[in-house]
């Protein structure tokens, strides 16, 4: 057998660090996961989705590394998604199209999603309780936020909580995170105001001001 050439060595002990550190990274993993069923079992609130720690945490870890923030996210996003269908199984309404979904995806990972043929059906469902959360394009791009408002005069109240992805992407539209009650706070977050028929960016969490529509994190 041929004598390994010193850069077969240096690749192969490289490799072999490599695998060690996967082997680190899936045991904190499991670790991870035991203590979120462990908060699981604590926590009397059905609320699992948390866009304020989300976005707080995402932050962080950008802040601290340098890796490539979008990479970042993309990892954590799926790590917390498997923790919140860890602890209760999460339904989000999208829209049939095919980047909402992907959209979508990209935040809740394998959860169960319900299509539905317009943004009116994805808030209708999320009203109605079909659905336990919603993912639509961001109100910017499009005017299903004149449907909130309507909801919102009729009493029946969700709310946008969060902007997605946190982290600038080329790959991935802006979404937004719909939900059936407000957002926790956030170190940053910024309250979305109606009035007049237009949508207006408030800094800070106001949840008793006239004609709120949502919270969401500043990215």
């Amino acid at each position: 057998m041929d004598k390994p050439s010193p850069e077969d060595e240096i690749l192969t002990r490289l490799r072999k660090e490599i695998d060690g550190l996967d082997r680190t990274i899936l045991e904190a993993l499991e670790a991870r996961d035991r203590l979120v069923r462990e908060v699981g079992a604590v926590k009397s609130s059905k609320r699992v989705f948390r866009a304020g720690r989300e976005a707080d945490l995402i932050k962080n870890l950008i802040g601290s590394s340098d890796l490539d923030p979008y990479t970042i996210e993309v990892i954590w996003r799926q790590i917390i998604a498997a923790s919140l269908n860890r602890q209760a199984p999460l339904t989000v309404a999208v829209t049939e199209r095919a980047e909402q979904l992907e959209v979508a995806r990209f935040r809740f990972g394998a959860a169960r999603y319900k299509t539905c043929g317009t943004a009116t059906d994805v808030l209708e469902a999320l009203a109605s309780g079909e659905a336990d959360l919603a993912v639509l394009p961001h109100w910017a791009s499009s005017g299903w936020w004149q449907d909130l408002a309507r909801m919102h005069d009729e009493g029946r109240k969700i709310y946008i909580s969060a902007v997605t992805p946190h982290a600038a992407s080329s790959g991935i539209e802006d979404g937004v995170v719909i939900a059936p009650y407000l957002p926790d706070p956030s170190a940053r977050d910024v309250s979305l105001i109606h009035q007049n028929g237009a949508l207006t960016e408030k800094p800070g969490y106001h949840p008793d001001h006239p004609g709120l529509l949502g919270i969401f994190q500043q990215r």
